[in-house]
This record gives structure tokens, sequence and C-alpha cells, in this order.
């Protein structure tokens, strides 16, 4: 995630105005504690959204201005006990069809917990909008499928980036490099750069996306 107010689209933030505090306009008090967890597997939905509440905390109080949150990751053997499920998520992976139906459980859920930030987002007033149109949320995964595939993997934007980003859209750009993606990203928050990772110089953005 990347908030994003105060400037205009384009703009680069020189190195000394990076450490400037926060607007003094910005008011915050101290939330309460989270529920106290102690690790095991079926607390872990109270762990993200613990974590997605200290985020959306950070933000409100201009703390920072980037998050990155995982959630979980390809070889994840996470038990989603609380779904009424008995395998772990990574052993369901492999048995492709016999387990449609639990894999589309754990999506779904993970679903809602995105709809989650996004509506703590939304609540917070800023400006003459809210912290969600000030923010650029980028969900994604590691894989396209359930088989390894490294094609076609989805990534969902949102946010109003402060009006940078038009919304409400599809885009298939199938066989795009995903660091394109974040070029993209990178340059909508201002950075002058045009490659990313260990691609080729200058392979610039992704077209259509902004």
């Amino acid at each position: 995630m990347t908030k994003r107010m105060g400037r205009p689209v384009g703009d680069s933030m020189p190195r000394d105005e990076a450490a400037e505090p926060a607007d003094p306009a910005l008011s915050c008090t101290v939330p309460e504690a989270p529920e106290q967890t102690s690790g095991r597997g079926s607390e872990y939905p109270t762990e993200a959204r613990n974590m997605m509440d200290i985020a959306v905390a950070a933000f409100s109080c201009d703390i920072t201005r980037v998050m990155s949150l995982q959630l979980s990751y390809a070889f994840s053997h996470i038990l989603h006990s609380w779904l009424g499920h008995t395998s772990d998520h990574h052993t369901m992976s492999h048995d492709g069809q016999d387990r449609r139906r639990e894999l589309q459980e754990i999506d779904a859920w993970y679903s809602e917990q995105i709809a989650y930030l996004l509506g703590r987002l939304d609540s917070v007033s800023e400006g003459d909008g809210t912290l969600l149109d000030n923010t650029l949320v980028v969900v994604g995964r590691e894989l396209g499928s359930t088989a390894h595939r490294m094609e076609r993997v989805p990534f969902v934007m949102a946010g109003g980036a402060r009006g940078a980003l038009k919304t409400g859209r599809y885009l298939d750009v199938d066989g795009q490099d995903h660091a394109k993606l974040l070029v993209s990203i990178a340059q909508l928050m201002g950075l002058e750069t045009s490659s990313i990772g260990n691609r080729k110089p200058d392979s610039g953005p992704l077209s259509g996306l902004v």
C-alpha cells in the first residue's frame, strides 16, 4: 500500500522533504491494544485483522506512507480450520479439482480480508475525501494457479491515489511482465525509474494502466 496526498502526480519528493514531520493539522489518538493471540493457527484471522488495523492507524497518523502486508505465501501450510478444512492450503493446492471447492473458499476468505482493509481505509476522513481516496492498495499473489503457473497472475488495485488512477476497470495484459506494473506504480508515486528488478533496462511501465 502506498499513501499519496498533498502533491500533484508527477512531482518527485526531494530527499530533505521526505523527512519533514507530518501535517500538524492531522491528529491521532492511541488505539486500543489489539486482542492478544498465542500464535496458534486457529488465531490467524485475528492476527491478520490486527496487522491491517495497525496499517490503517499508521497511515491515518502519517507515521508512514508505504506499507507491505503479507498474509500468506506460495508454500503456505496454514490450516484454515475456521472454514471447516482438515487439510492445509499447500497440500490441497496439489490435489487439483478434488479440492476446488475448498480452494475457492480460501480465495473468498482472503478477498474478505482485503474488503475489510479497504473498508477501514474508507472509514477514515482525510481532507475532502477518505484515507482510501489518498491511498493506492495493490493486491497480488505469486502464482497464476495452484499448479505453479507463472502466467495470468491476477493483481487488484484499489484506492484513488489522489485521483491519479482511474478505477472500475478490468485490464487483460496477459504476457506482460509484472515488473511493468511495478514501474507504473513507482512512476505514479513520482519516482523517476523505467525498470525494476532483474529485467532489461528501460522496460517501461504497463501500457494503458495510468
